[in-house]
């Protein structure tokens, strides 16, 4: 009984936290962080995947220790990645999804924990200000007001609010 005790708190993985930020800029980089509390001689292998999709496999002692898969919408910076994180480069729109790590451990006994999910979404801001051009040049004083708000492309698209004095104009007035 008090070596089945020993043997379980041994296996157990204290910690395992996935940090992913919520946004990465289309085009650009992102790191993916596997926190864990493993030490390194109890660490058999650590596996990203998204969703069901295999990215990045570290197997400690094998040589080399790294294998990597293509990852639909990005590029893995082999040279930033390890056991505990990667960097992926060159985001598209594909890249976006759902991001979780396994870790497993060696030693007495094979022991795996998968961290939570955590969701990437690509966005692609927008490359100038809106601009508001007017039917008109001038109006007067209880005259409809006729103007159009033009946006660059953006991806979320970006959400218009008409103001006059700072007042939310109405879809009525």
């Amino acid at each position: 009984m008090v070596l089945y005790f020993i043997t379980a708190i041994w296996c157990n993985i204290e910690h395992l936290e996935l940090v992913v930020p919520r946004y990465a800029v289309k085009g650009g980089n992102v790191t993916l962080r596997c926190d864990h509390s493993v030490k390194p001689e109890h660490l058999h292998k650590v596996e990203w995947r998204k969703g069901e999709h295999k990215l990045f496999l570290y197997v400690k002692d094998r040589r080399p220790p790294f294998r990597t898969w293509e990852i639909p919408g990005a590029k893995l910076n082999a040279s930033n990645s390890n056991d505990r994180q990667i960097t992926l480069y060159n985001l598209t729109f594909a890249a976006a999804g759902s991001y979780y790590c396994v870790v497993s451990m060696e030693t007495p006994s094979i022991f795996t924990k998968d961290s939570d999910v955590k969701d990437l979404t690509i966005i692609d801001p927008q490359e100038y200000n809106p601009k508001i051009t007017f039917k008109k040049d001038m109006y007067i004083v209880g005259e409809t007001l006729d103007a159009n708000c033009t946006t660059a492309p953006a991806r979320p698209p970006p959400h218009i609010t008409w103001l006059i004095n700072d007042e939310k104009v109405s879809k009525t007035r």
